[in-house]
């Protein structure tokens, strides 16, 4: 902990660059900010502010577009969409994925002592909550699979073949949309094998009093 604190400038002006390159990296503030403290947090803010001054004129149309793509389009989403097709309203779909992910973020950040794991997990459980998923999403997510290997999150990374049958329905129809069919062959097998081997995640997040998760092996040399 005290060598994490002891890098925290670095991490918050990274975290910064990160949310300027896409802002959902944003959501892995909560994380950083249990393990670096609250002494230096006021970089985050300033390093995130700095490159948006000569745009600050047009800053509302940025938090307007992001809200209204976050609330008014889908396409290809998970949770979301089986919330979506339950119940038949958008906006009671979209306040469901919302309050989710906000109670997920809290879990990871309060139950998971590795930022390497909580950083995978809070990323992973986006992906699974967002209503929009476009399969160039999964980069998000790419530099922790190599190091924790989730079953799921691998299958994931092919199953992702499906997601292009959007494009052939655009190609011949004009209409952007994903068949019934592809959307199943997708998620499904995704959602079995993580209900399989995730299970001992999600437990081991509610059990108590239990906090500790290991961090991953340090990689070898690649050329070893």
């Amino acid at each position: 902990m005290r060598t994490a604190r002891r890098r925290a400038v670095p991490a918050w002006v990274w975290l910064a660059i990160a949310v300027n390159v896409k802002i959902v990296a944003i959501l892995l503030a909560p994380l950083l900010l249990r393990f670096l403290g609250s002494r230096r947090v006021w970089i985050f803010p300033a390093a995130v502010a700095l490159p948006a001054i000569p745009f600050i004129g047009d800053l509302h149309h940025l938090v307007r577009g992001t809200l209204d793509f976050g609330t008014t389009t889908y396409h290809n989403g998970f949770l979301h969409q089986v919330a979506l097709h339950l119940l038949n309203d958008r906006a009671a779909a979209v306040a469901i994925a919302g309050i989710l992910l906000a109670l997920w973020i809290c879990l990871v950040t309060w139950r998971v002592s590795c930022p390497w794991h909580g950083g995978f997990l809070i990323l992973s459980g986006l992906l699974l909550l967002t209503p929009v998923t476009h399969f160039w999403y999964f980069t998000w997510i790419a530099p922790f699979l190599a190091l924790l290997v989730p079953p799921a999150w691998l299958l994931m990374t092919g199953l992702q073949a499906f997601y292009f049958t959007a494009w052939a329905h655009a190609a011949m129809t004009g209409g952007f949309s994903q068949p019934a069919w592809a959307w199943w062959a997708q998620w499904l097998p995704f959602a079995l094998v993580l209900i399989i081997s995730g299970r001992h995640t999600f437990v081991r997040l509610l059990a108590r009093p239990y906090r500790v998760w290991p961090a991953p092996p340090v990689p070898g040399s690649v050329c070893a």
